[in-house]
């Protein structure tokens, strides 16, 4: 998203300054839903962009599908092909099809929650935040 801020600059010593308006870029956070086969399989929060790979990375790393020969085809929803688009926004879905013969494996379909958060949403305080593990690290060998 685009706007206009003003930048301002203060002089050392006289305590005086300048401003400029410049055009600056926010950083943007909406949701994404995949569907795969026309059924919702998740919904995460992302800045919007890439959200075919994203949407092919998270299929991966379900184990969905192991090659991109599993996947047919991939768009992102206009809303109007596929008849969402009084529920959804323009751009937030991503419709999966996958290959003559693959199927969403059984251990895939749960409800799981998605997110690309850093873990600071939903904390109540910093103290929360800074909270170490029960166990040390060191006593959870790697397989």
């Amino acid at each position: 998203m685009r706007r206009r801020v003003r930048r301002l600059t203060v002089h050392e010593g006289d305590r005086t300054g300048d401003s400029s308006d410049r055009a600056d870029l926010l950083a943007a956070e909406e949701p994404l839903g995949i569907r795969v086969d026309g059924t919702a399989l998740t919904m995460t929060m992302r800045t919007p962009g890439d959200d075919i790979e994203l949407a092919a990375g998270f299929l991966v790393s379900e184990a969905v599908v192991r090659s991109p020969s599993d996947i047919a085809r991939m768009k992102v929803c206009d809303g109007t092909t596929c008849g969402h688009l009084e529920h959804e926004r323009l751009g937030n879905i991503v419709d999966v099809a996958l290959a003559d013969g693959i199927s969403i494996p059984a251990s895939a379909r749960r409800s799981f929650l998605t997110t690309s958060a850093c873990g600071v949403c939903g904390k109540t305080s910093v103290r929360d935040i800074c909270t170490l593990p029960q166990a040390a690290v060191a006593g959870d060998p790697p397989a």
